[in-house]
């Protein structure tokens, strides 16, 4: 038979079980959010610099006063 001490003991690591498994869980998701933003900013970059390259070259303009 559990003592009340023990019994309380029991519920407060299985508690804290539960908490260190929801931690892990959290931080596994937000490694893959990570990879993801670092992914799309990649081809974000590669996006833009695309539109850099279509841009028409700037041309001067002289001002006949």
């Amino acid at each position: 038979m559990r003592s009340p001490q023990g019994a309380q003991h029991q519920s407060k690591l299985n508690e804290f079980q539960k908490q260190q498994k929801r931690i892990a869980e959290l931080e596994a998701t937000v490694s893959r959010l990570a990879a993801t933003v670092k992914d799309q900013a990649a081809q974000i970059e590669k996006v833009s610099a695309r539109l850099e390259l279509r841009k028409p070259a700037g041309r001067v303009v002289a001002n006949k006063h």
